[in-house]
């Protein structure tokens, strides 16, 4: 335990779990919250930034619970990856809600509750247990927690439809986490350990393999929405507040992918010769094109976004048999190439989101036909809006086009094209709807009664995660650095 606190790696977890208690008598002060968040927000950032100035330790840090149990915690370069873009997306969220909270006070509208606040940073802090758990029982722990935070946070808003879109994700988080739970059993029975670089090692093709990482898998794809165990999800993201949707969007559906691809990275090698990286693939490749035509589909704002979502997930599982090759540099790229889309989508969506928001405020309606005239309003939030959406089609030079630059490289290199066709497909379907709803948003029509005019800082908030997108296009290179294969298999075991 000392040895974690004085390298850094538990503090990215105590942080934001101090922020979240400390946030229980803030959020009931108008006056000391948005200075008490501000500090803690501060914090945060430092801490994050020390962590990346210093780059990957060479060890991963650990407690022992038992001859056989121990929970690992390793800053490799992956790691180091999303706990950026989780203190990107959270520390913009937070100040987002924060004005937005005012905001509707000032106006007489609900205002976000205050047990946002303590459970936001909760969410925060289960995230970061999952972007450092190398091994089996960390990872348990982290994706437990974080379904169970997350379905509190949908059920904040107290209508209806969201209590019940909040019982539907409930299912589906404890259905997927008992799948994960017996498919981890299974593997500590087998092979007596539940650290992912040992397993790494020592996995065979045999029965107690196949069943335990078949069940995680199937467990983390329904917890991360993957076609067709996308049921829950459009649901949950139209019917929760604001805030909830844009943590929701841009960082939880990522962290069961990211566990994925962890155990994809440990396991799947010895099954290379099977049809499950076909079949993987192939669930990708149908969720680009089946969220992407439901999204055109759509009439109104937040359910557009949340099927995009369903689609763009579907870029991450198209890597999955990219990975697959014995070309280490194609590896490389391909890694690189799935993480780069989880930065890039998670810094769009949670843009769109925000954004989503602002019209939706300003126009009183979430229905896109009652988005016309809204560019005479709003342009900078429909500037946000197609900085978003030129990096979810994956276009220069954008952070989506460096991803997907990588993933159709690695899609040539291996030669398995079809997967490129279903990248260029994606991202046409993609540019379809984005361009749909900023017509309608140009579209001059009868003057809109606008309700409420978002404040400044509200609308650069969203610009700036946007721009960001735009920003990480042009300098991709020190994030990518972080992503090299032969120090992650020897710290993490995520490769093989």
């Amino acid at each position: 335990m000392i040895q974690m606190l004085l390298t850094g790696h538990l503090w990215l977890i105590l942080l934001p779990l101090l922020a979240a208690l400390a946030s229980v008598p803030l959020a009931r002060s108008r006056t000391l919250l948005p200075w008490g968040q501000g500090l803690l927000l501060l914090g945060w950032n430092a801490l994050v930034l020390w962590l990346w100035q210093g780059g990957v330790p060479d060890t991963p840090a650990t407690i022992t619970l038992g001859a056989s149990l121990v929970w690992t915690l390793q800053t490799d370069g992956p790691a180091l990856i999303m706990a950026l873009l989780t203190t990107w997306v959270g520390t913009a969220t937070l100040v987002h809600t924060g004005l937005h909270r005012r905001a509707a006070a000032m106006s007489a509208k609900e205002a976000t509750p205050a047990a946002f606040w303590p459970m936001a940073w909760l969410l925060l802090a289960t995230l970061n247990v999952i972007w450092l758990g190398a091994d089996l029982l960390t990872l348990y722990i982290g994706v437990e927690a974080l379904g169970l935070v997350a379905v509190a946070m949908i059920a904040l808003n107290n209508k209806t439809e969201a209590v019940q879109a909040a019982l539907r994700y409930l299912f589906a988080t404890l259905l997927g986490s008992l799948a994960y739970l017996v498919g981890a059993g299974l593997l500590f029975g087998h092979y007596g350990t539940l650290a992912l670089a040992t397993l790494a090692a020592e996995v065979t093709a045999n029965g107690p393999t196949a069943a335990g990482f078949g069940l995680m898998l199937a467990g983390l794809a329904l917890k991360a929405a993957v076609f067709p165990l996308h049921g829950w999800l459009p649901a949950a993201h139209a019917s929760a507040l604001l805030p909830v949707s844009v943590l929701h969007a841009a960082l939880v559906i990522k962290a069961s992918v990211f566990v994925m691809l962890r155990h994809w990275l440990a396991f799947a090698p010895v099954f290379a010769d099977t049809l499950l990286p076909l079949l993987v693939g192939g669930l990708g490749a149908t969720a680009i094109l089946w969220g992407s035509i439901m999204a055109l589909q759509q009439t109104r704002l937040k359910m557009l976004i949340a099927w995009s979502t369903v689609a763009q997930t579907g870029y991450l599982l198209i890597g999955f048999p990219l990975l697959l090759t014995d070309d280490a540099a194609l590896q490389q790229l391909v890694l690189q190439g799935i993480l780069y889309q989880m930065v890039a989508h998670g810094l769009a969506k949670a843009a769109l989101f925000m954004a989503a928001g602002q019209l939706v405020t300003a126009t009183g309606s979430d229905r896109i036909d009652q988005l016309t005239g809204t560019g005479r309003h709003l342009p900078l939030t429909l500037l946000t809006i197609g900085l978003a959406g030129v990096s979810l089609m994956g276009m220069p030079p954008s952070a989506g086009f460096v991803a997907k630059w990588l993933l159709a490289s690695g899609a040539i290199g291996s030669g398995q094209v079809i997967w490129l066709v279903v990248l260029l497909a994606g991202g046409l379907l993609s540019a379809t709807y984005i361009l749909r709803l900023l017509r309608q948003a140009f579209r001059e029509g009868p003057e809109q009664d606008v309700f409420h005019h978002p404040s400044r800082v509200e609308k650069i908030t969203a610009f700036m995660l946007a721009l960001m997108t735009l920003l990480l296009g042009l300098m991709a290179i020190p994030l990518l650095s972080l992503i090299d294969l032969p120090t992650a298999v020897q710290a993490g075991g995520i490769a093989p």
